[in-house]
């Protein structure tokens, strides 16, 4: 009775040993598949998931008057991003955020509903908006450091130095003029992000290389100042409907200072009618005056 009970424990000693080295065996073989077999499988997935390339441009070169104040600058602002893989509920969450950016709830529902670790929803919003979103508080939508076109003394020159897009290209006045001298340069670079979808790495040293050239006009800021005002009520106490003021140093040829009424704001552009962003000094025609006078 004892020999027999000894062997059946030997048995099950050895069918034990057995299953554990199958089992070691298994999990070597699986692991030997996983690293030679399957690895550049795994990590372009990898990749995939938490990396992306996308074309980065560098920041826009400044606009200057001729004693380097500033016309036309690139400030910070911040873009909206999502996770749509962790967003909850996607129609709500499109609805919502439609209404304060102002944008199709269908096709923001449709970038939202996707298994994606990374998508855009909107770029360079204002503050309030940015803040109205932060008290939604909404799981997988996050918040990205970005940059947008400002003018600091507002309608000032605004015809002369025109305004940008939203892709940051220039699309009038010497914004558009000299719009590849003052745009960055373009580079394709990869962006890391987190299990959760948010931007690690948009490798900043290599973005500030790509920046882009400053221009310097003969502008004089004071004196452009003075004409627009000095326009502006000689415009209305004659009632008419626009005017023009050239200064010009007779030396050089400079213009210290275009001139123009009506004007508008670049940082508001949309809010005009495209008529008056035309630089009426250098594209439309008028009448000299007697030519002879110089003679005479």
């Amino acid at each position: 009775m004892s020999k027999d009970l000894n062997k059946t424990m030997k048995q099950r000693i050895i069918v034990v040993q057995v299953l554990m080295v199958s089992l070691i065996f298994l999990m070597g073989a699986k692991s030997f598949d996983i690293q030679v077999f399957k690895a550049h499988e795994l990590t372009q997935k990898a990749e995939n998931d938490y990396a992306r390339h996308v074309i980065v441009k560098g920041e826009r070169g400044q606009i200057l008057d001729r004693s380097m104040n500033k016309l036309a600058t690139s400030i910070d602002a911040i873009s909206i991003t999502a996770c749509p893989f962790k967003i909850k509920d996607p129609g709500i969450a499109a609805r919502k955020l439609s209404k304060i950016l102002n944008i199709n709830a269908k096709k923001l529902q449709k970038t939202l509903s996707s298994q994606r670790m990374f998508a855009w929803v909107a770029r360079r919003v204002s503050p309030n908006q940015a803040s109205q979103i932060r008290q939604l508080n909404f799981t997988g939508i996050y918040f990205e450091n970005d940059s947008k076109r400002f003018y600091p003394n507002r309608n000032l020159a605004a015809q002369v130095i025109g305004f940008t897009g939203a892709d940051d290209s220039g699309l009038e006045g010497f914004e558009f003029k000299y719009n590849s001298v003052l745009e960055g340069s373009s580079l394709k670079v990869r962006i890391n992000r987190d299990g959760n979808g948010r931007i690690l790495d948009l490798d900043k040293k290599k973005r500030a290389q790509l920046k882009g050239n400053s221009i310097v006009l003969t502008i004089d800021k004071k004196i452009q100042f003075l004409s627009e005002q000095t326009l502006e009520k000689t415009v209305k106490a004659h009632r008419a409907k626009s005017g023009m003021v050239l200064v010009m140093r007779p030396q050089t040829g400079e213009f210290l200072s275009i001139a123009h009424f009506p004007e508008f704001n670049p940082n508001n552009f949309k809010g005009y009618e495209s008529a008056v962003f035309r630089n009426r000094a250098v594209t439309d025609a008028f009448e000299p005056g007697s030519a002879m006078k110089v003679f005479t």
